[in-house]
């Protein structure tokens, strides 16, 4: 087997990051905080945690929505940062061409949870 290069080791790895968050069970719904044995979206990013303003997430969901889409709607500060952040932890390319299709898919399933 080949090795991977620089870009495609960070593909992998993100991905693998996706899978095994999307294992986890969702957070119960009475439950007001995780304790890391649930599905979070968030412990993806260790420097920020959305979930304490439901505006943020929103704006997160509408991200990864048009990322999904191929369609940059949101052009307002807070979307401009999480669209970095998102390809600064390899979770999405930069630029316009459509992400790959685990992007996709991770994007797909964060979105519906």
């Amino acid at each position: 087997m080949a090795e991977l290069n620089y870009y495609e080791q960070q593909e992998q790895d993100a991905t693998a990051r996706v899978a095994s968050l999307l294992s986890l069970p969702p957070i119960p719904v009475h439950s007001c905080y995780d304790d890391g044995e649930c599905f979070d979206p968030w412990s993806l990013f260790p420097s920020l945690y959305g979930s304490y303003s439901s505006d943020f997430d929103d704006m997160a969901i509408e991200v990864l929505t048009d990322i999904l889409e191929c369609n940059v709607v949101r052009f307002d500060l807070a979307s401009e940062m999480f669209r970095e952040i998102l390809c600064r932890s390899g979770l999405c390319d930069y630029g316009t061409s459509p992400p790959c299709a685990s992007h996709q898919l991770a994007s797909s399933h964060c979105c519906r949870r």
